[in-house]
């Protein structure tokens, strides 16, 4: 059913807040930004509505005034706020970057003030005196992009200054980056035979086996129980990590159980003959020296892989 709009003598169409008195004279009713009532009056509808862009102008001058202190770091907290429909872990993940890298120093500057020199320059200061590879740049510029994106969405500022801001660095450092290639099969029986043998090295060799013949990532591999593994088929699943997640204002720090990033995560995998062995070699360690899991994440537990403690290994 259609609204039927308000209208005044003249036939002339009243908007939110406008009325029309019983002497003629027009009014028109709002809030301020603080919640204060308050009420402008005028003889003609015109004369009105210029008086209502008036303040809703000096409403906008009075928010930016307001905002005008406003610090990266404050943006952040309100673009971190809003970030809920993504994993715990990768929200972890931003906080960690941001606090570690750009929080105690361009993070305090007022957002107005930032340019896009100032991001290349703080990128530059990461190379050279943190030592940081280009990657760990891309992942900075990831969360900054962001950030300043929000602000622009928001209407805190005109352009996002951390746009192309890393592409120099790409460029520059590329020649530098190594496309990580993985081991050959040769290599990695040589590399796992030197672990096995090795005196120093060998407690370990069941866990790095076992890497190398999955390919599951560490958070993966620290989620890994026993009921997972069927050694008969060998075939593991993977269906969730084992993450640790350093203190923050909601919570204490420590491991928590991660749903893996999407459906395709959820996965079993085939695994051979080796770390087969590997796996019952494992066992038997643990077996013959005691070690028994103590470790409950998330209701989790029986974990496969663990330090002397009978604890989850991470990468803390």
């Amino acid at each position: 059913m259609a609204v039927k709009k308000r209208t005044d003598s003249y036939g002339q169409v009243l908007y939110c807040g406008e009325y029309q008195r019983k002497d003629g004279r027009y009014s028109y009713k709002y809030l301020t930004r603080v919640g204060e009532k308050k009420i402008i009056y005028a003889r003609q509808l015109a004369e009105l509505r210029l008086a209502e862009s008036r303040i809703h102008f000096l409403e906008h001058i009075n928010i930016s005034k307001n905002i005008v202190n406003l610090t990266l770091n404050d943006q952040f907290e309100i673009w971190y706020a809003s970030k809920l429909n993504i994993r715990e872990n990768t929200r972890a993940d931003y906080k960690n970057f941001y606090d570690s890298y750009v929080r105690n120093s361009l993070g305090k500057k007022n957002i107005y003030d930032i340019t896009t020199f100032d991001i290349k320059s703080l990128y530059m200061s990461l190379l050279v005196s943190r030592r940081l590879s280009v990657n760990s740049l891309a992942h900075i510029q990831n969360v900054l992009y962001q950030v300043l994106r929000s602000g622009v969405e928001s209407n805190v500022i005109t352009a996002n200054p951390a746009k192309d801001a890393c592409k120099e660095f790409e460029r520059t450092h590329s020649k530098h980056i190594s496309l990580r290639p993985g081991l050959s099969v040769k290599q990695g029986e040589a590399f796992m035979d030197f672990v096995r043998d090795n005196e120093d090295c060998s407690r370990w060799y069941p866990l790095i086996c076992f890497m190398i013949g999955t390919g599951l990532r560490l958070s993966e591999v620290a989620g890994i129980r026993w009921k997972d593994i069927d050694l008969e088929r060998g075939i593991i699943d993977v269906n969730h990590s084992i993450v640790y997640f350093n203190r923050s204002e909601n919570s204490a720090a420590g491991l928590r159980a991660s749903n893996l990033k999407n459906a395709a995560s959820h996965r079993k995998i085939p695994i051979g003959k080796r770390t087969v062995e590997a796996l019952l070699m494992e066992k038997e360690y643990q077996n013959k020296n005691h070690v028994k899991c103590n470790a409950v994440v998330d209701g989790y537990t029986d974990f496969v892989f663990l330090n002397r403690f009978g604890g989850v290994i991470t990468q803390e």
